[in-house]
């Protein structure tokens, strides 16, 4: 028993869960024990990202911000020429592509700029939960900008998760370029590398209404 608390104490610190206390005081409270590290596991460890901003309501935008990539096959050459234009300004930041565009990048990177270190973590492919992954971490607020070529000439068979991505983006009122001349104006803009106080979206009229 004493094993198992240590473990845990090291999981949660891992974790900067500081708040947290569990009282296992019988052997039949193991399973319930269990039961909580799972729960901490999923609402902290979410692709490691600190949750700096727990509720939809941002806080101030910092210097370094996080910034989702995402882009259809039809539009991953642009993406990956911009992002490759824009390396060393990127790098200042955190990046979170889904997973194909996400490796062309890193592969890019690695051959142009060997000698640059670029935070960027790869999430699953978009039509295999990718787009998903993005939408929660916005949803968690831990997402400042999102730029996401999308292919108006092509039928794409998770459309709908497309769809709630752009409504999520919407409604936590983020940052989002789907062209690449609209990408080159916000990397372009003193904001980006600076602080932003964004309006916070109000949504207590939706939240408290009867149902």
């Amino acid at each position: 028993m004493r094993a198992l608390v240590k473990k845990f104490n090291y999981l949660t610190k891992c974790y900067n869960y500081y708040y947290l206390t569990i009282a296992i005081t019988k052997s039949s409270r193991i399973w319930e024990f269990f039961q909580g590290l799972l729960v901490v596991d999923f609402r902290v460890s979410l692709l490691n990202i600190p949750n700096s901003r727990q509720k939809m309501e941002r806080e101030k935008m910092k210097r370094r911000k996080i910034i989702g990539l995402i882009a259809h096959d039809a539009c991953k050459k642009d993406m990956i020429e911009w992002a490759a234009f824009n390396a060393r300004r990127l790098a200042h930041h955190r990046l979170v592509c889904t997973g194909t565009t996400g490796n062309r990048i890193q592969k890019v990177f690695a051959e142009q700029y060997p000698d640059l270190e670029v935070d960027l973590t790869c999430l699953k492919s978009g039509p295999l939960g990718g787009d998903q992954q993005m939408g929660a971490l916005i949803a968690e607020g831990r997402l400042d900008i999102l730029v996401f070529f999308t292919d108006p000439m092509t039928m794409q068979p998770h459309d709908v998760d497309i769809k709630a991505l752009i409504r999520l983006s919407t409604i936590a009122n983020i940052v989002v370029a789907c062209t690449r001349s609209t990408a080159d104006f916000v990397i372009s803009s003193e904001l980006f590398d600076g602080d932003y106080q964004a309006v916070p979206p109000d949504h207590q009229t939706y939240v408290s209404r009867p149902v």
